[in-house]
């Protein structure tokens, strides 16, 4: 089954920076424990979502080995099927949870803008 594909730009467009990420999943590793699902997913997304994004700035074969690899585990967490791009499956993963993520937290998906500052005409709200 085939995903819409989104552009690297649009799938990280409201993502933290790169060193950013890093930092959080180097500090989350730690707190992830193989009961709680929902942070082990969220885990190897953004891990998946940070080499993605090393790998398009540094197409090196490491980059992208390290990239296609962590990908590879998002599909098999989701249970995805294999016969479709990893990568492009995990810019859309990243894109809906940090969609989902910026609404949990009162912001404004298409802006991050807080919500009640967000003069967007295709604010969820507007």
């Amino acid at each position: 089954m085939a995903i819409t594909t989104l552009s690297p730009e649009h799938a990280y467009a409201f993502a933290p920076s790169i060193a950013s990420e890093i930092v959080w999943t180097e500090h989350a590793e730690g707190e992830v424990v193989d009961e709680d699902f929902p942070i082990i997913r969220r885990w190897w997304l953004r891990n998946a979502a940070a080499l993605d994004r090393i790998a398009l700035a540094d197409p090196s074969p490491a980059a992208i080995e390290k990239a296609d690899a962590a990908a590879a585990h998002v599909l098999d967490i989701d249970h995805a099927p294999r016969d479709q791009d990893a990568r492009a499956y995990v810019r859309h993963a990243y894109h809906a949870w940090r969609r989902a993520d910026l609404i949990a937290t009162g912001r404004c998906p298409n802006c991050a803008w807080l919500t009640y500052q967000c003069a967007c005409a295709d604010h969820p709200d507007a």
